[in-house]
């Protein structure tokens, strides 16, 4: 049975900026670029794609209500005549 010493476990992330540190050694006009300063922006673009798609499901439930608000219906005036 493997023992369950936490120093000999990698985390998630250590394994993932491993991965991503070894991709980014690979790509030859990427390497110019500090590691960190990639590694920000794609933090940043995930970011702001997460915002996007809650702005895009808060937009489609307004927009049930807004079309149901600007439909016509058929409604009675005090006078008792019908209009659309």
């Amino acid at each position: 049975m493997p023992s369950a010493n936490p120093s000999k476990k990698k985390s998630i992330i250590t394994h993932l900026r491993t991965r991503t540190e070894a991709q980014h050694n690979r790509i030859p006009g990427l390497r110019k670029v500090p590691y960190q300063a990639v590694a920000i922006v794609l933090v940043l673009v995930l970011v702001n794609a997460g915002v996007w798609v809650g702005v895009g499901i808060v937009l489609v439930s307004l927009c049930t209500s807004l079309c149901l608000s600007f439909s016509p219906s058929l409604s009675v005036h005090n006078s008792g005549s019908l209009y659309y």
